[in-house]
């Protein structure tokens, strides 16, 4: 996975038979993070948002090659819709072995929980993951 400090939260949707994370600096003491306060979007979150919603066509030969990396490297909520606002995320705790029945992976807390760090479109959505656990 190379070097992470949390995991993304797509790698809940992996099955997997073993996962190594050996050399990985996992932050483990990592506090629970809530939902940060949605911000007014900038322009470039309104146009990248507009170009999704309405299913436009995002190549370089339509709009700015810079929005167009902007949309691809954007994350995705749980409810599967992009989300565009960087301020909207969270930190969870995933088990490790919900992914993967043999797990290399050592801490200084002999726990197989790290950190999962999760983006959110929507309160809405952050409450049904929130209150899910």
């Amino acid at each position: 996975m190379g070097e992470k400090k949390v995991i993304p939260f797509g790698i809940r949707k992996l099955q997997l038979d073993t996962l190594d994370l050996f050399h990985n600096p996992l932050d483990t003491d990592v506090v629970l993070r809530p939902l940060c306060p949605l911000a007014l979007p900038t322009l470039l979150e309104c146009a990248a948002s507009t170009i999704v919603e309405y299913d436009l066509p995002y190549t370089s030969h339509y709009i700015p090659s810079t929005l167009v990396d902007y949309i691809i490297e954007q994350c995705v909520c749980p409810c599967g819709k992009k989300v565009f606002q960087n301020t909207s995320s969270c930190i969870l705790v995933l088990d490790l072995y919900k992914l993967a029945s043999t797990v290399v992976y050592i801490n200084n807390t002999g726990r197989f929980k790290v950190p999962l760090e999760v983006y959110f479109c929507s309160t809405k959505c952050w409450k049904k993951v929130h209150y899910r656990k």
